[in-house]
């Protein structure tokens, strides 16, 4: 739960990153300003400053409202972002998805045993509309056989196992630190990104002038 304390705790971090940032953009450039800040940490770190910030925008300035540091500390977020990529071209793996998987792992037996389940959950509502109880209760023990039937099927456990693995794969690109070489090649990748990560980086010295 987000408690009010760690409201308030991550409303100071903001504006504490906010103060450091604008000191930066009015004396280092952007490039010295990511291997400061960026180089050596996770996107899940830049994720939470940009949290910070998000909040303490809010807090001073009102919902909506996103002022030139934090309107950068959004887009250096989306830059490094290691799954959607600067461009938002990247999508998260779902194999479970292909057609590759649906034959390897017999989803038609999955699919056939999920249609029957619609068929009695449709039968249940009726039950209840009806206040059938033994009609109900006889769709409710149906239910949960199919449920249990569909929980075994080859298809349903591949499922879950290839979900977990993504959830980790991501968890992984994530948590692992952003280094020197990853920087140039998003640069080298991305220029016209990197362009607008500089004009917004750019914004913050003009807007305290």
């Amino acid at each position: 739960m987000f408690s009010f304390k760690k409201f308030v705790a991550g409303i100071n971090e903001g504006a504490d990153i906010e103060s450091a940032m604008t000191v930066a953009a009015s004396t280092i450039s952007l490039d010295q300003f990511i291997d400061d800040n960026v180089v050596g940490s996770s996107f899940k770190d830049l994720m939470n400053k940009d949290t910070f910030m998000s909040l303490y925008s809010m807090n001073k300035h009102g919902i909506g409202t996103r002022e030139p540091a934090s309107y950068f500390m959004d887009s250096l977020t989306t830059f490094f972002n290691p799954l959607l990529k600067p461009d938002r071209s990247g999508k998260r793996p779902r194999p479970e998805e292909t057609p590759e998987f649906a034959e390897k792992y017999n989803k038609a037996e999955y699919d056939e045993l999920d249609k029957l389940r619609r068929q009695v959950l449709k039968k249940k509502m009726l039950a209840y509309r009806n206040k059938d109880e033994e009609a109900k209760e006889a769709a409710e023990a149906e239910n949960k056989r199919l449920t249990e039937l569909i929980s075994q099927t080859e298809f349903q456990i591949a499922r879950q196992k290839a979900s977990t693995s993504t959830e980790q794969l991501v968890s992984d690109m994530f948590n692992t630190p952003i280094d020197k070489r990853d920087v140039e090649e998003l640069k080298a990748d991305y220029p016209n990104q990197y362009a607008d990560l500089e004009q917004a980086y750019s914004n913050i010295a003009q807007s305290t002038n």
